[in-house]
């Protein structure tokens, strides 16, 4: 996937993984920050489960749009804000967003690889686990309940392939998928390296870091035509909730009180899920 921009996308997130391998000092003698509950992950997966479903039951009478349809779109009517998305196509930076967006989803990861993570391996992977699919089920759930004309479909250029326009992903645009997955791993990552280096030297830096690679992806969906601004805003801090949220419903409360007693966790209900 050879693009102009690869290199410092590259760049940007080995700097994230190398950080998050190695940067001290480390909490390895302290209590480790997380624990696994079965309510907690039950209700996650299940609640999954319930908004995948009920993505199939809303893209039940999804109908594409016929070329004709295509062709006479206008852009009149999309907001002020928006509107600048509607003349931006560049397959390019499309990629770019791409690179950017499966380097995130995986980063995570190599905190399981630092000295801390290595201790106790399955919370940290369970929870970015759990991260990856509620914020997949429930931007999908966005997408199909609001069936919004993606960008592209308004843009009058030649360079815009028709079959672009008339396939499934012509009426998905709000909110951002590569936003929401970027916001909500990239939150996830910094929020989840505080816990285990809470005395790093270097825990702005990577919080810079995530959320400046997460703000590029969606300024990236939005320069090459995919995404409307607004998209990127809902997506955004639709990512960045689930992304705080999975690791807090795991933390423990190390105070000395009674491990029965520890830190209350904001409730998880399918309720939630479906109506996020």
């Amino acid at each position: 996937m050879n693009t102009p921009h690869k290199p410092l996308v590259t760049a940007c997130l080995a700097l994230v993984a190398w950080l998050s391998f190695f940067a001290g000092p480390s909490s390895a003698a302290g209590p480790f920050p997380y624990e696994l509950d079965a309510g907690t992950d039950a209700a996650v997966v299940f609640g999954t489960g319930v908004v995948y479903g009920l993505t199939w039951w809303l893209d039940r009478d999804f109908r594409p749009f016929t070329q004709e349809e295509a062709r006479g779109m206008d852009r009149s009517g999309i907001p002020a804000l928006d509107r600048y998305a509607s003349r931006r196509w560049s397959p390019s930076l499309a990629r770019t967003s791409d690179v950017l967006y499966t380097g995130q989803m995986v980063l995570p990861l190599a905190l399981i690889a630092g000295d801390s993570g290595s201790r106790r391996p399955w919370p940290l992977a369970v929870m970015h686990l759990e991260t990856v699919l509620l914020t997949r089920g429930v931007t999908h759930v966005f997408k199909n309940a609001f069936d919004r004309t993606r960008p592209f479909v308004f843009n009058e250029d030649a360079a815009v392939p028709l079959e672009m326009k008339t396939s499934h992903m012509a009426r998905k645009s709000f909110p951002s998928g590569h936003t929401s997955h970027a916001f909500a791993t990239m939150v996830y990552l910094g929020t989840v390296f505080g816990e285990l280096h809470p005395d790093s030297p270097h825990r702005d830096l990577v919080w810079g870091l995530c959320l400046g690679t997460a703000t590029a992806t969606g300024a990236l969906r939005v320069a090459s035509g995919r995404h409307f601004p607004s998209d990127v805003v809902a997506g955004a801090a639709l990512g960045a909730l689930v992304g705080w949220a999975i690791p807090r419903w795991h933390e423990i409360d190390h105070d000395g009180s009674d491990p029965a007693a520890s830190k209350s966790r904001p409730s998880f209900s399918i309720g939630w899920s479906v109506g996020f």
